[in-house]
């Protein structure tokens, strides 16, 4: 006997889980695409769930990892010369597409000019400051919830900033 359908509305919404193999199968070969295949394997061997990965031709944020209540957007920039000003808006102009959700939100950009990123994110007038706190950034401040790590030091320094993150928080057994 079939089972009566049940309202979308009164079922439990579940993350969708992300399938690597799909994304390398739809992946472009880029600097950019290899990057995310490698945050992605280091996220996992590190107990992070993927909740989203787009390749550079999609719109969004790039990766969004989870664990526990923390939430991680990762944002490459690896084999693009981007930075400064504009790139920050169009940061946020992302950022304002993503759902809010509750959880304590960190920001790690990969990109190839780590100091012109910094500099922007330094000289950011408090109005950028205020619009990242809304998008679940608590400081939006270098350091604490914000990151930024070199193209090249990537493999290096994601595990061991990954590794940091989740130690904020346990997530509950």
């Amino acid at each position: 006997m079939p089972k009566p359908r049940q309202d979308q509305d009164s079922q439990e919404r579940k993350p969708e889980r992300v399938s690597l193999r799909k994304f390398v199968d739809n992946a472009a070969e880029t600097l950019h695409d290899y990057s995310l295949i490698d945050i992605i394997a280091i996220a996992r061997a590190l107990g992070f769930e993927i909740e989203k990965i787009s390749p550079g031709s999609e719109e969004g944020v790039d990766v969004v990892l989870t664990y526990g209540d923390i939430e991680v957007v990762i944002e490459s920039e690896v084999g693009h010369e981007v930075g400064g000003k504009k790139y920050i808006e169009k940061l946020v102009k992302k950022l304002e597409k993503m759902p809010k959700s509750g959880r304590t939100r960190y920001l790690v950009i990969m990109t190839n000019v780590p100091r012109r990123i910094r500099k922007a994110l330094r000289s950011m007038n408090a109005e950028y400051r205020k619009m990242l706190r809304e998008y679940d950034l608590r400081e939006a401040e270098l350091g604490r919830d914000v990151y930024v790590v070199p193209a090249l030091l990537y493999r290096e320094v994601m595990p061991a900033l990954l590794a940091k993150i989740s130690a904020c928080k346990m997530p509950e057994i």
